[in-house]
């Protein structure tokens, strides 16, 4: 019988190999290998973009809330407050936006 060699053989010499990213359960890109294995995509990024560690209290928030764009148009640091306020305002404008809409539909 053969061997299955996706068992001994890591990283890209693996079959099963996806480039060392994968997507968590509450939809964030994660490292999976390498010097930033278990760092969030995002939160690299948004230190690139300033050139230092983010600190503690800084989150990184999405402007489109789309998770999985990491582009850095798309990212802002701000502190946990004022992202929570952001997500806070995003809520109630989904569901304005959903009783307006409400209004059009057929039944």
């Amino acid at each position: 019988m053969a061997k299955n060699n996706n068992f001994t053989r890591s990283g890209p010499a693996n079959g099963k190999w996806a480039g060392g990213i994968s997507i968590t359960n509450d939809g964030y890109l994660r490292v999976r290998a390498g010097p930033l294995r278990g760092r969030y995509l995002h939160r690299i990024v948004a230190e690139a973009m300033l050139g230092r560690p983010l600190t503690e209290g800084e989150e990184v928030h999405h402007r489109d809330g789309d998770r999985l764009n990491f582009h850095p148009t798309n990212l802002i640091v701000v502190e946990d407050a004022e992202h929570k306020q952001l997500h806070r305002h995003a809520v109630v404008e989904d569901n304005l936006d959903a009783e307006s809409n409400e209004d059009e539909l057929p039944f």
